[in-house]
């Protein structure tokens, strides 16, 4: 299948996309029948109050939607808990 990677934020000033950029990948990744791999690894590590990150879950929150089967978010627990030896991450799917 084809697939849509959206890497937020960026590493290591953290720029984030902002929400209308999250949505229109979203909804273009839907027109064009593909899956969308969300990148948050380094989610935790914001720490700006001007930042503002909108995760693909949040998004489908506010549209009072799950993320479905073709939406899938990543995330490592390394990066924002300063483990870099510890290979641990999490891949959050509703794809059966």
């Amino acid at each position: 299948p084809k697939v849509l990677l959206l890497c937020q934020p960026s590493n290591p000033l953290a720029v984030c996309f902002p929400k209308h950029v999250m949505e229109e990948a979203w909804e273009w990744a839907e027109a064009h029948d593909m899956h969308v791999v969300s990148d948050e690894i380094y989610a935790a590590g914001i720490h700006s109050s001007e930042a503002d990150f909108w995760s693909i879950s949040r998004i489908a929150a506010e549209k009072g939607k799950s993320i479905g089967d073709k939406v899938h978010m990543v995330y490592a627990l390394s990066k924002d808990f300063c483990s870099s030896g510890l290979r641990c991450g999490v891949l959050y799917s509703e794809n059966d």
